[in-house]
This record gives C-alpha cells, structure tokens and sequence, in this order.
C-alpha cells in the first residue's frame, strides 16, 4: 500500500449518482493535490460507465475526515490515510477540479456512448423535473421543489428566443415520475443511465435544483438554465438563470454540510 492513500469508502451508499460524482472527482482533485492515490469500493456502478482506472480499496483507513472537511498534506503526513466523507457541494471543493478534469475523469465508456449517441442533426431541450423524494414529509421542508411552471416560463423566455427555427426544435421532459428503461442498464445497477444521457446529450439543457443534471450539464458542456434557490422548500415557483451554478439548496436547512453556489471552471 502506498504511503500515501485517500478513500471514499461511502461512495454508493452515501447520496444517489450526482452526489457521488461530486465526491469521487473531489477525492480524485485531493489526491492529485495531496500526492496521494486514491481508492474506491470496487463494486461502485460508475466502473461500468467511466473509464476508471483505480487500485482496490482492500483495507480500512487511519481515520474518516469530519463532513466536508478537506484534508491537507500535514493530515495526510500524520495519518498515512484518510477517509473522505461528504458531498463536498461548496465552492472551496469544486475550485480543486475543472470541468476539463472532470470530463476526462469521467469520460464514459464506448459501449455507453453507442448505447445512447446524441441526435445526428435535431436539436432538442432537455427538461429535467425533479421530483420523487423531494415531496416526501421530510424533504419536503429541506429542499425546493420547482414548480412545473417555472421550467416552461425558463423555456418559453428564456431559451426559445435563442432558436431562430422552433419548428426544428424538439422538446423532451425528463422526470423522474417516468423514467426511462434499459434492461442492460438495470441489470448493471445504472438504470439512470437513459434519463441522464439524455440530459447529457441536449442542445440546452433546463436543469432542476438537482446533481443529476448539474453533472449531466457539466459533461455535455451545452448551455444550461439553472433555477436560483433561497430559502424555498416544498413546491415553488423560481426564477432561473443562464448558467450551471446555483446551488441545490440553502445551507440554513443542511446544518451539517456546506452548500454554496458552484463555479466550475470551463462552465458557464
């Protein structure tokens, strides 16, 4: 083992698929920072989807970092290796990575891109409403849920003007209320995977208050409109703003863990 180890042995457990890539391309951008290797459960369903390459996380570590903390090189002197534990959605954490980095850390595997290869020539808006467990009693007073209306005053004002020729132009909602199925994607743990290639492969892309499809934006590198967050929850009607950098949710309501707007370099 090397001197040196960082882990995220909560990876898969902790937070569904757009939570864990914030926490894997953390772990990666401390580890090239740190000088450190790091290490993953080898069960974790993104080696089916991405081009990993990371040694087995086959033994315990020294100690687990408080949520969201980022460990230094003097933490990692100490201790040898570290656990990662958070979601790590604050600026101070995304300013580690770009989305360059990103993008080559997560570049998705060919079975995955023929699977689900974008339009030959249509454009389409993407429509991303989230709601599922945003509803249930106890999210419901932590986070917002957008009201649909809100998406298509953002598609009607805000992205159609942008489309000279809306004739040409296709419209596709995504939600999670119904989802899209792939006996192969379901067979391998990812049967998310329709849903967010779709939102990955948009011309532009209307994006909830939701990791999901901020990643799915920030892999696509195509304009998104993004909903502004205060300090709603439940059902609300919010503006939205060109751009993939409004946070998911207020930071009064998650007292334990951080949350600020997110401005990943190379994304608008």
């Amino acid at each position: 083992m090397s001197r040196r180890v960082l882990t995220l042995q909560s990876l898969g457990k902790m937070g569904r698929f757009g939570n864990q890539l914030f926490q894997l391309c953390t772990g990666l951008a401390l580890a090239k920072e740190l000088n450190a290797e790091l290490r993953i459960p080898g069960d974790w369903p993104g080696y089916s989807l991405f081009n990993l390459r990371l040694p087995p996380l086959d033994f315990s570590p020294a100690m687990r970092t408080r949520e969201d903390y980022l460990p230094t090189a003097e933490d990692l002197d100490r201790y040898g290796s570290i656990d990662l534990f958070g979601f790590w959605q604050f600026q101070e954490a995304v300013n580690l990575y770009s989305a360059a980095d990103a993008r080559r850390w997560l570049s998705l595997q060919d079975w995955v891109i023929d699977r689900f290869p974008p339009p030959a020539s249509r454009p389409f808006v993407a429509i991303h409403i989230r709601r599922g467990d945003y509803l249930s009693p106890r999210n419901a007073t932590r986070y917002c849920c957008i009201a649909r209306e809100s998406y298509y005053r953002c598609l009607r004002e805000q992205v159609l003007p942008a489309y000279p020729d809306t004739g040409a132009l296709d419209i596709v909602e995504v939600s999670d209320d119904t989802p899209r199925i792939d006996d192969h994607c379901e067979s391998i743990g990812a049967g998310f995977l329709p849903d967010f290639m779709t939102l990955v492969n948009a011309s532009t892309l209307i994006r909830s208050n939701s990791t999901f499809s901020f990643w799915a934006g920030v892999l696509s590198g195509n304009p998104v409109y993004a909903p502004v967050i205060d300090e709603q929850v439940g059902l609300s009607d919010v503006a939205f703003v060109a751009g993939n950098h409004p946070r998911f949710a207020h930071p009064r309501h998650f007292p334990n863990f951080r949350h600020t707007d997110l401005h990943v370099c190379g994304v608008e």
